[in-house]
């Protein structure tokens, strides 16, 4: 039975893309997806990556087929900008939960705190917060929570790529420091604060969270959802490709075209771009040109703290004793630490197929076996 309506676009007619949204405080992720629903009259919408009620910021959606690619999207490191607390630790591992344990900090010493943060740069052990979205026996970690289930998480690997951090202040039996950090997919921000908070010996929780990338797209080429209300009808007229919808240098809505550049991309000889189009694989000898990964439109050496946007969020949790910058935009963190850039275990040996009008064909992977090398398809893509 077809239950489709009248008048509705068949799923081989909704158009793919990718938009960028400022996921406000207080919102769940799905709550914005059923939001820009609503102002695109869509329904085949999804999200890249869950962002905590309770924090805000770059929250990638796909559009139509576009909704493919958000798994991959997810793989990309994450940027976040957050208040380390010490002196009280929360069952949720934020300052929405309840508190279980106050120590009052009398002083903390600035190389202390930069020697415990420095200590989560690289591969980290983690265990998720109790209140967490991850499945365990085919249930969300927060409802076995409420529910009053003692479920242990099971750990993970995660791998902070980098991080900054403002001079602590202490008032009041609490110790607060701004800081800011680059990490992989699956990491909890939260975990990483009561971890430095453990190292310190005192108990600590995360006071405020806003992320500022999210698979490859920054803080400044985000839209708010009052901003994309506004522009609804932009918005549509972007996604179906009669305008990119460009405005305060960004994009309404990003096309596949667009997206794939964030990958590695290979140009076809004729005969394995037929192929290809049928989602059928390909070998190396078929190839006939590589472009590197670029950035969407932003550069990517200038995030993590290298744009305005995300210095002016950052002056909101480093307190007068963080140094300003010399062009005044914002505080300058004292302390910094880096780790090798590993790629992300999805991505890798990931490429883009584009023709060559540089519209996407599909997703492929390369696979090495006995009979030698070739790329298999991840995720084909519907011809325009």
């Amino acid at each position: 039975m077809n239950t489709r309506k009248r008048g509705a676009p068949r799923t081989a007619e909704v158009p793919a893309a990718v938009l960028a949204v400022y996921k406000p405080q207080g919102m769940t992720s799905h709550d914005v997806v059923d939001r820009v629903r609503r102002i695109l009259g869509i329904r085949r919408v999804g999200h890249g990556g869950t962002l905590d009620p309770a924090a805000e910021g770059v929250l990638v959606l796909g559009v139509g087929a576009a909704t493919r690619v958000l798994r991959f999207l997810g793989s990309f490191p994450k940027d976040y900008v957050g208040l380390w607390v010490g002196g009280e630790a929360t069952d949720t591992y934020d300052a929405e939960g309840r508190v279980v344990e106050r120590r009052e900090v009398v002083e903390l010493a600035d190389r202390d705190l930069y020697a415990a943060f420095a200590a989560l740069v690289g591969p980290v052990r983690q265990r998720p917060p109790r209140y967490a979205a991850v499945r365990v026996g085919g249930r969300r970690l927060y409802d076995l929570a409420r529910a009053g289930v003692d479920v242990e998480p099971p750990e993970r690997e995660v791998y902070v790529y980098a991080v900054k951090v403002c001079p602590p202040a202490v008032l009041g039996g609490k110790a607060k420091a701004g800081f800011a950090v680059r990490v992989s997919s699956g990491t909890y921000v939260r975990s990483l604060a009561v971890d430095v908070g453990t190292s310190l010996g005192i108990p600590a929780h995360l006071g405020a969270l806003v992320r500022l990338r999210s698979g490859g797209f920054t803080l400044a080429e985000a839209w708010t959802l009052a901003e994309l209300e506004a522009q609804a009808q932009d918005v549509r007229l972007a996604l179906r490709g009669a305008d990119s919808g460009a405005s305060k240098g960004k994009l309404l809505a990003y096309p596949l075209r667009v997206v794939v550049r964030l990958f590695p991309r290979v140009r076809l000889v004729p005969e394995a771009e037929r192929a290809v189009r049928h989602g059928r694989a390909f070998a190396p000898k078929d190839i006939r040109a590589w472009e590197p990964p670029e950035p969407v439109l932003r550069p990517a050496a200038t995030t993590l703290l290298g744009e305005p946007e995300e210095r002016e969020i950052f002056g909101r949790f480093c307190g007068s004793e963080s140094s300003a910058s010399a062009s005044g935009n914002g505080p300058v963190p004292a302390f910094a630490a880096f780790a090798p850039s590993v790629p992300p275990p999805d991505l890798v040996d990931l490429v883009a197929a584009v023709d060559a009008a540089g519209e996407p064909l599909g997703l492929y992977r390369r696979r090495r076996d006995g009979s030698g090398e070739r790329f298999l398809p991840e995720v084909v893509f519907p011809r325009p």
